[in-house]
């Protein structure tokens, strides 16, 4: 069965397919494990080296299941994903790739609102605050993976991450109303203006190149649907893990808080729009 899902986390429910799931369990000084399903079906999980149990059984998102120990002990998953309840009831199996699409839904559909309120406050102010947001997005993220001070929460990550995607579309919107706002400021500022023709030719010359920076900036963004994914995949293989891409994205965002407030957002900003 090909895996569907990025085996982030060494252990938990980690689904195959979309009827297939693998638990895995961390269990050292046990000698017998098994997984209790909510319809009263038990599984044994078949030992492996260091301490690990694994066993893949027909399992679809949504079951409830608890871990037997021993035969004496009954707990959740440590690495759940969702939890029935409190943490001491029954975890759920979760599959992440059913909830991947609201993501981009939500980039697309806030993506004019960023653009009209921007017009409103002005994109710089839109987009420097909207950097802030995503920056502490991050930070969410990390908190809530299971190597994160919350143990994992899969909820707090989901909602993180819709917080990403909402910015995303903010700032889409926010950027593309500064860049024409750039060239043409800086193509009059180089004009008399008492000169009607040096005036107009310099707002013709401000719209082409703002036009041409946009559809190289569409361009670029476009690439960040390969690369994102990608450094996720590159810090899982050289770390065991998200979290290296995770903090070169929150020092990314910094960079680009700390720029758009020294040249676009600040009062007597070189180029405020």
């Amino acid at each position: 069965m090909p895996l569907r899902t990025l085996e982030t986390w060494p252990h938990g429910a980690i689904m195959l397919d979309a009827e297939h799931t693998r638990f895995a369990l961390w269990a050292p000084d046990a000698f017998y494990v098994s997984v209790e399903l909510e319809h009263g079906q038990s599984l044994p999980l078949l030992p492996q080296a260091d301490g690990w149990f694994v066993s893949d059984t027909r399992c679809a998102a949504g079951t409830r299941y608890r871990y037997s120990i021993d035969g004496e002990l009954e707990v959740p998953d440590p690495a759940s994903r969702a939890q029935a309840g409190d943490i001491d009831r029954h975890s759920v199996v979760v599959d992440p790739l059913a909830y991947a699409w609201l993501g981009p839904l939500v980039g697309a559909l806030i993506r004019p609102f960023g653009g009209w309120l921007s017009d409103k406050l002005g994109g710089a102010r839109v987009t420097f605050w909207n950097f802030v947001v995503m920056a502490g997005a991050v930070v969410g993220v990390l908190y809530f993976l299971p190597s994160g001070p919350s143990g994992g929460n899969f909820t707090g990550f989901f909602l993180m991450f819709l917080v990403l995607f909402f910015t995303t579309g903010i700032g889409n919107g926010s950027t593309f109303r500064m860049i024409p706002v750039i060239f043409l400021n800086e193509a009059l500022a180089r004009v008399n203006q008492n000169d009607p023709q040096a005036k107009a030719a310099a707002i013709k010359e401000g719209n082409t190149e703002g036009a041409a920076t946009l559809g190289f900036t569409a361009a670029m963004a476009a690439y960040g649907g390969f690369f994102i994914p990608k450094s996720y995949g590159t810090s899982i293989t050289m770390t065991g893990g998200p979290e290296a891409a995770l903090y070169v994205f929150i020092v990314f965002y910094l960079v680009c808080i700390g720029i758009t407030w020294w040249f676009y957002s600040r009062k007597n900003a070189p180029m405020p729009c």
